[in-house]
């Protein structure tokens, strides 16, 4: 079985916290109906973080939220939806591309959009990781998606 969790960037402070997400329902006021008001904003996406578990969830930027796709980079890194990965073609060629991962029936996706020619993608499969290397992501690293020719 796949282990499912999530990240995201939390609005406090701007740290990484791992977790299960939880998009919760505000009340008419604007509070949350579920988490300590006191760390309730403009967002209702929380997550509730696997260490320390102390049963609060913590608030966090809704464009940075990402779920493990279940696999590991070369390294042992977890990889999530909108890392960035370095990877070669079958030519050798480097190639920096982000992870989608797609709809409820597909695999992991690593896309890049390549001018003047459009969207490559591949499907990452366990056999590839070893191969690959998470480099960063589109929220702190957007500049490793320029081209590389």
């Amino acid at each position: 079985m796949r282990e499912i969790k999530f990240r995201g960037k939390r609005v406090d402070d701007d740290a990484w916290v791992y977790g299960n997400l939880i998009i919760e329902p505000k009340m008419m006021t604007g509070k949350s109906i579920y988490t300590d008001i006191r760390n309730v904003g403009k967002s209702d996406y929380c997550i509730y973080p696997f260490e320390p578990s102390d049963g609060r969830g913590r608030e966090v930027h809704p464009e940075s939220v990402g779920q493990f796709i279940g696999l590991k980079d070369k390294d042992g890194n977890e990889i999530y939806e909108v890392d960035i990965i370095g990877l070669k073609t079958m030519q050798g060629v480097p190639w920096n591309c982000v992870i989608s991962y797609g709809s409820e029936d597909a695999a992991a996706f690593a896309y890049r959009e390549k001018k003047p020619w459009g969207n490559y993608s591949v499907i990452l499969r366990k056999e590839f990781t070893d191969t690959i290397e998470i480099i960063g992501n589109i929220h702190e690293n957007p500049e490793l998606l320029g081209d590389k020719e």
